[in-house]
């Protein structure tokens, strides 16, 4: 396979055997392998990271390889954001997974042939690999465009990343143009857009990177590519993980498909349809309910003493 691929790892020697051997067997020609440092407090991570970073170097194929093993640790936000602008100094395109993100075999092809398709189409941002989509997409061809910018498997480019900024540099404009509220179907889904901008910008919150990257996608006016089945199941849902602690059945581990043919959908058209389905029924974004928004207004009324009180009420 001629398209490079990024592999972030951390702490996870298990599920990180599980990818570098889905990669081993597409056998690319550069393999770009990026580690998290351990957390000092952390008693045993420093082991599990050197195991890690073992088992994703046992590189035994016609391969150029290339490391970034830090010995601090950025976090969950800074690093992978940092580790995919070191990817794409070296190349121009690339698949981009980490260490909870198996791809079925196919996954690889699905990115190459598209990377090379739309790659002087800058109305296209990104192509994912993941799809929680019950055939709820309506396209004529082997994948549907999509506002949204889901990262468990995906891949881009050098010239898309550029725009990427972490302290999203570009939130004043996307409030002044009124960007979410031309993107959002619901009222639901601009409140919680609005409110994601508002944690992210100037880099406030230092444990995500993704939702940056989807505002600087909107800001351009640029879409995503999903395939009409799964081609990534996320086995990421441990009790060890940062963020998907809890499994969700709606969108963890779920099984593969093998996509043997692409065909290029007649037009290029956002799947409304789709999108909607995403996000209000897919359990994908967390939508707060009655008892989270209360919790969250009356954590700024009440003092400290009464935070466990509020605990017992919002239960």
């Amino acid at each position: 396979m001629k398209t490079p691929v990024l592999l972030m790892i951390f702490n996870r020697p298990e599920t990180t055997a599980q990818v570098f051997e889905a990669i081993r067997r597409a056998k690319p020609r550069q393999l770009f392998i990026a580690a998290d440092g351990p957390r000092p407090d952390k008693e045993g991570e420093r082991e599990l990271c050197q195991k890690t970073r073992k088992i994703a170097t046992q590189v035994d194929w016609d391969c150029e390889v290339q490391t970034l093993f830090r010995e601090d640790n950025l976090g969950c936000g800074v690093g992978p954001a940092e580790n995919i602008t070191w990817f794409f100094k070296h190349v121009e395109q690339g698949i981009i997974l980490e260490d909870d993100c198996l791809p079925n075999p196919s996954f690889f092809s699905f990115c190459e042939i598209l990377l090379d398709y739309y790659a002087d189409n800058l109305t296209i941002g990104q192509i994912g690999g993941y799809t929680c989509l019950p055939h709820q997409a309506i396209t004529n061809g082997s994948y549907y465009f999509s506002k949204y910018f889901l990262i468990w498997g995906w891949a881009t480019w050098k010239n898309r990343w550029q725009e990427y900024s972490f302290t999203i540099k570009d939130a004043d404009a996307i409030v002044k143009q009124n960007i979410i509220e031309k993107k959002s179907a619901s009222q639901a889904e601009k409140a919680f857009w609005h409110r994601k901008l508002e944690m992210l910008k100037g880099g406030k919150r230092k444990d995500i990177w993704d939702y940056q990257w989807m505002f600087a996608n909107w800001y351009l006016n640029r879409i995503s590519i999903f395939p009409t089945v799964n081609l990534v199941s996320n086995i990421g849902f441990t009790a060890d993980a940062t963020h998907t602690t809890q499994v969700n059945k709606q969108i963890a581990y779920l099984p593969t498909q093998s996509m043997e043919h692409i065909t290029h959908p007649f037009t290029i058209t956002e799947d409304k349809k789709a999108d909607y389905f995403t996000f209000h029924k897919s359990g994908f974004f967390f939508l707060p309910t009655w008892k989270d928004k209360l919790r969250w207004t009356l954590k700024k009324i009440l003092p400290a003493k009464a935070k466990n009180a509020l605990k017992q009420v919002t239960k």
